[in-house]
């Protein structure tokens, strides 16, 4: 059997790099599909804290998923 994707690898990597908070925000939002509001009421948090979280994981995912492209890019993959 073959192993998980490369991207799926970096993408669950990139996902664990995540302080606890945003994680769980970003899972809830984005996989689950909860709005902030429910989020915010799961984690016990105000929405503005979850809002936040979204905000500071998407620039941290996107600068360690930018490192990932840019490997794969180079690589031709």
């Amino acid at each position: 059997m073959p192993g998980p994707e490369p991207h799926a690898v970096a993408i669950r990597a990139a996902l664990a790099g995540l302080p606890d908070g945003q994680r769980r925000a970003v899972v809830l939002h984005y996989l689950v599909g909860l709005p902030v509001a429910e989020v915010a009421d799961v984690c016990r948090v105000r929405a503005g804290t979850v809002r936040t979280w979204l905000y500071r994981a998407r620039l941290t995912l996107a600068a360690s998923l930018q490192d990932f492209r840019e490997v794969h890019t180079d690589a031709g993959l």
